[in-house]
């Protein structure tokens, strides 16, 4: 949990344009074709694919690539 704490931006973000593409018409179209326990799964499935992958990130770098480019934006000078 601490690593996906530390990176939530990207985590959140990335969650939605995943979640997006899952279900618009631009992606898969996947909007209310699925029940709602594959629903529940598959966002469960997401978190803990980018939980992980925020462990895998967090081991090589020190944020996450959203949260350096709000470092970057509002640190002052």
């Amino acid at each position: 949990m601490k690593p996906a704490g530390k990176m939530s931006l990207t985590i959140y973000i990335s969650q939605s344009v995943i979640t997006a593409w899952i279900f618009s018409s631009w992606g898969l179209g996947l909007f209310q074709e699925l029940q709602t326990w594959q629903v529940l799964i598959l966002a469960f499935g997401i978190w803990l694919f980018l939980a992980n992958l925020a462990t895998i990130w967090l081991n090589r770098f020190k944020q996450g690539p959203l949260e350096k480019v709000m470092n970057v934006l509002t640190r002052s000078r």
